[in-house]
């Protein structure tokens, strides 16, 4: 039978994540019940929509009265009289809707406007309503969307562009809801014995929690309905690790997320792939196929996917056998369901697969990987800057040489002053000087910099043993000796997330975190490592009381996470006899992380 990678870790019940969204649920009800006619919804963008679908199903929705639902564009000229805006704080959408409400009023068209913002209104958006003289006719409501489960060990705030919002944009509101979800954790799961916190964010996220704490004047809260405990929970700082983010995703999950990019676990395949029209396909647990080959290295999911065809026509084959008895066929045609499912999804699977195999072979992703692992093993780099080079004066993907870009400064503490130079000028040349903005914000958020130093006589260039990074890289042992070697089919650490080539930064410091019990376990590791961090102690913990088997850990990461750690944590979860339950502002990958720095016009972000 097909059994699927980090099977151990889920042989234990998870507590039940999903009930978190409820409150959001009942909240975003509550909205639209006063109201005994019917309504329309517009909503800002593609994601809100995504989000909307795993909290409100499309049932609610109509039970809801709400007959139509558009997606906001500059101009609207239809709609019935009664009319609810759901959309981010930003400001090119407060725009959209005054033109609107303007315009109705042109037309003499009687209607009521509901702004819904997610999590609530800032005081730009009233400046603007405000200054345009649209707010007496709007009802302002906030929906304060908390953690909602991408998955059975995935919650995500799905706050879109989290890195820029706190790197670039100096925007922290963000971590009040990070701090709100937290607490709403406690109040489920009760009071979480252990919490520890890596990075500025992180200190910022915990001081706000315990202030919130005061402010109810409650410091234990007893968990409801027979949950699970949860031991620890880990607060992470994107800005801790932004190598793992820049490096390329080797996991069918991730490698689908380079390709196709997953909203809100929705993702969607364009026609020219289909054959049809556009398939759009929630991707979790419940996905028959998906489920088997989520977590494994991409060279590996071909002979899965042959063995899950295999399987269906083998049950096809035993259902048309004319010797079967009346009952058999019976139990048969139960089974039809099922089998159709799984054959649906085996066919979105294979065809995803084979998009993805053609885009990198169209492109020079192999050289592209290579030079990606000689910056991480931080060997003579002469290779991958040549690379480099070649790709800017190419004028290939921009992506590409702004990823390897950002590694290699990542990667060595900065981009030596010979070398910064002159790609910055061949980039420029080749791209733009439109893109000065974006290498501007790239700077600014620590992901390009300058290494400004006295360099000794006779040393190498293209050496950084002292880079903090080597140094974590060897303390954690985060690059296997050799990778050539390692069997992708059968992997026996976290590295075949990065093809045998690397352990991600930010998961093997939390692994030791979570072996050692505290930062003070792993001394050698925090003194080589910028950023502040903390472990504080609440209660004690009832699982070490009861002698429990597995322990539940909440690993929540400050500026979003990759599939890749998120399927290097549930294979280490394993290892540990741990069960790890990913939270995260949003999931990231590093295309999406250069496309939020490379927006030329600022905009504001909840």
């Amino acid at each position: 039978p097909l059994t699927r990678m980090g099977d151990e870790a889920d042989e234990v019940e998870l507590p039940q994540v999903r009930d978190v969204s409820d409150r959001a649920r009942r909240e975003f009800e509550s909205f639209f019940q006063p109201i005994p006619y019917s309504k329309d919804l517009v909503i800002q963008s593609t994601s809100l929509m995504s989000l909307l679908e795993h909290i409100t199903p499309m049932k609610i929705l109509r039970s809801l009265q709400i007959d139509h639902i558009y997606l906001l564009e500059p101009s609207m000229s239809t709609g019935g009289l009664i009319r609810f805006y759901l959309t981010r704080p930003e400001i090119t959408a407060m725009n959209y809707i005054v033109d609107h409400i303007k315009y109705d009023y042109k037309q003499k068209e009687k209607r009521k406007y509901y702004i819904i913002f997610v999590p609530r209104v800032l005081a730009s958006c009233e400046y603007i309503l405000e200054r345009e003289g649209v707010i007496g006719q709007v009802q302002i409501l906030n929906w304060t969307v908390n953690l909602i489960p991408l998955d059975e060990h995935v919650l995500s705030l799905e706050y879109p562009n989290t890195a820029r919002t706190l790197l670039l944009d100096g925007n922290y509101s963000v971590l009040h809801s990070v701090a709100t979800s937290l607490l709403l954790l406690e109040e489920q799961f009760g009071t979480i014995p252990k919490i520890h916190g890596k990075g500025k964010f992180s200190s910022m996220v915990y001081e706000m929690f315990t202030r919130m704490k005061e402010a109810l004047g409650k410091d234990t809260f007893v968990k409801s309905n027979g949950e699970m405990d949860i031991s620890e929970v880990v607060l992470f700082d994107r800005t801790c690790d932004l190598i793992t983010p820049m490096c390329s995703q080797l996991t069918y999950e991730g490698m689908l997320d380079d390709v196709f990019k997953i909203h809100c676990g929705f993702v969607e395949l364009d026609k020219d792939i289909t054959g049809k029209g556009k398939v759009k396909v929630l991707l979790n647990e419940k996905d028959p196929v998906f489920s088997l080959i989520r977590s494994m290295h991409f060279s590996a999911v071909s002979e899965v996917l042959i063995e899950v065809s295999k399987e269906l026509q083998r049950k096809y084959s035993e259902g048309r056998d004319r010797g079967k008895t009346i009952q058999e066929m019976k139990e048969f045609v139960k089974k039809l369901p099922s089998l159709k499912e799984k054959h649906e999804s085996l066919s979105f699977h294979l065809k995803a697969s084979e998009q993805i195999i053609r885009q990198k072979k169209e492109k020079d992703f192999q050289r592209q990987l290579n030079t990606e692992w000689i910056l991480l093993e931080g060997t003579d780099k002469q290779s991958a800057y040549d690379f480099i080079e070649e790709s800017i004066q190419c004028q290939s993907n921009i992506y590409v040489p702004l990823q390897l870009l950002c590694l290699t400064s990542t990667t060595s503490d900065g981009i030596k002053s010979k070398y910064y130079h002159s790609f910055k000028r061949e980039f420029l040349q080749s791209y733009g000087h439109k893109h000065m903005v974006t290498y501007h914000n790239l700077t600014k958020a620590g992901l390009i910099k300058e290494k400004i130093r006295e360099d000794l006589p006779g040393k190498s260039l293209l050496k950084d043993e002292t880079a903090s990074f080597s140094q974590l890289s060897r303390l954690l042992q985060l690059v296997p000796k050799d990778p050539a070697k390692y069997d992708l089919r059968q992997p026996t650490d976290p590295s075949y997330v990065f093809g045998g080539a690397y352990i991600p930064l930010s998961c093997a410091a939390i692994c030791h975190l979570i072996g050692k019990g505290n930062w003070q376990g792993i001394e050698d590791v925090i003194r080589n490592w910028e950023g502040p961090y903390f472990s504080k102690e609440q209660a004690s913990s009832s699982n070490n009381a009861t002698g429990a088997k597995t322990k539940f850990v909440v690993v929540y990461f400050i500026g979003g996470v990759t599939f890749s750690e998120i399927n290097a944590l549930r294979f280490m979860g394993s290892q540990l006899n741990c069960s790890f339950i990913i939270a995260t502002t949003d999931i990231v990958n590093w295309k999406s992380l250069l496309d939020s720095f490379m927006q030329l016009e600022v905009s504001i972000t909840s």
